[in-house]
């Protein structure tokens, strides 16, 4: 059995969600959401969790989740009920660092993928994706896009977007597993690329997406 092989593709839970706010920290150092600090990244992945027109996965292996995926049908309900449903205790969470509560909604739009509205594009968004340091070059990045994919089809979704900054790594990434690049934009100063990517509709999950 292959080193992959040994590490599950599941549906993220609650049991999961402080290691995914740890590999969120650790991995996506640029964003404003991880100087946040470690509960309030756990208050954003739970409502995720609890979202019903949100949904994530995990890589794991013996316990440890070495990946993880998050999406939405939705970003902009996604946000809303996230707000909604968690509001104080995203606010207490967010008390230690002596922000203003303004900048929840600015933290929310970061991690639930900045909204750049186009009547050209779908409602529904690939929000993160990470893969530990340790387990990449295995195929987990591509295995949890196609279980996001699989996922999607059940809601009745055909397409989604991503976006990443212009300057990351990702952006190979998005290209290589068939994700079709269709314009830049600017948020906080830094530019953007939005990615799409239509869901093909043969049964086979690895035949969701094709690699260019």
């Amino acid at each position: 059995m292959s080193e992959s092989q040994t590490i599950q593709i599941i549906p993220m839970k609650s049991e999961h969600v402080s290691q995914v706010a740890q590999l969120h920290i650790q991995n996506i150092k640029e964003g404003f959401i991880s100087s946040l600090g470690h509960k309030f990244v756990c208050c954003l992945y739970q409502a995720i969790v609890e979202s019903y027109r949100a949904f994530g996965f995990v890589a794991v292996r013996d316990g440890k989740v070495l990946g993880f995926i998050t999406c939405a049908e939705n970003t902009d309900a996604v946000s809303k009920l996230v707000l909604r449903r968690n509001l104080f205790k995203l606010l207490w969470a967010y008390l230690p660092k002596m922000l203003r509560l303004k900048n929840i909604k600015n933290s929310l739009e970061s991690l639930l993928c900045p909204a750049h509205r186009g009547n050209d594009l779908p409602s529904a968004d690939l929000l993160a994706i990470v893969v530990a340091q340790e387990a990449r070059g295995l195929g987990l990045g591509k295995r949890l896009v196609e279980a996001s994919c699989s996922e999607f089809r059940k809601r009745g979704v055909e397409t989604f977007k991503t976006m990443v900054d212009e300057l990351f790594s990702a952006n190979d990434f998005y290209k290589h597993i068939g994700f079709k690049h269709v314009g830049k934009y600017r948020h906080h100063g830094d530019m953007h690329n939005t990615y799409v990517l239509e869901i093909k509709k043969q049964e086979s999950a690895d035949l969701l997406i094709t690699e260019t």
